[in-house]
């Protein structure tokens, strides 16, 4: 079954209010605020950690920046389109069979009101054309999506292994892979973060100024 879109082009975008209203994180939110009075003392009693903490705030602002501006969901000509900062994919609609929401429970990212519900775009072989968290986007654009391309909702809460065999490549594998091994993936990914932090503290020793 075709789906088309009548009149204009259905364009969506990302929206900070709708996260910081609808989708706000039990631990996102301590986290952030313990890293600001952190970084906030650092400047005040480090000498030259000002201009650190500056950049590091300008760096975060301009990555959201980015994303918001370039954030885009898009039905029209014929075609789907993805846009994430500046990569785009263009999938036909004639290739697309629609829009499924399922709620799913990953480690480390519980809501304040239950699992993430999580949004996955689906090909006519059921495999994921791309997926994304819906913590960004209001319900009423997804509704407006799922009408233009067709799909279903569903408040079933599923892990990473069932949401990745309901639609194969939703999910990042190291992300499945974790969900599935939490205590081998930290066994693995702890010695990998030392060496890379010794490596950059070796190298900043190195080319600091005498």
């Amino acid at each position: 079954m075709d789906h088309t879109v009548p009149g204009d082009k259905l364009v969506l975008h990302p929206s900070l209010f709708t996260y910081f209203n609808k989708w706000i994180r039990n631990l996102a939110l301590p986290v952030v605020a313990v890293a600001l009075i952190v970084l906030t003392y650092r400047s005040a009693t480090i000498p030259g950690a000002r201009s650190s903490f500056l950049l590091v705030i300008a760096a975060i602002a301009l990555l959201a920046i980015a994303f918001f501006s370039r954030a885009e969901i898009a039905v029209g000509n014929g075609a789907l389109t993805y846009r994430r900062f500046l990569r785009r994919r263009r999938f036909p609609l004639e290739s697309v069979s629609g829009l499924a929401v399922r709620r799913v429970g990953l480690r480390g990212s519980y809501l304040a009101r239950g699992h993430a519900p999580y949004a996955v775009v689906y090909g006519r072989d059921r495999r994921a054309l791309f997926s994304f968290s819906t913590a960004l986007w209001s319900d009423r654009d997804l509704g407006r999506l799922q009408q233009a391309i067709g799909g279903d909702s569903s408040d079933m809460t599923l892990n990473a292994s069932e949401l990745q065999s309901e639609f194969p490549g939703a999910l990042p594998e190291w992300l499945v892979f974790y969900e599935a091994h939490p205590f081998w993936t930290l066994a693995i990914a702890t010695p990998l973060m030392l060496a890379a932090i010794i490596i950059a503290i070796v190298l900043w020793d190195a080319i600091k100024p005498r």
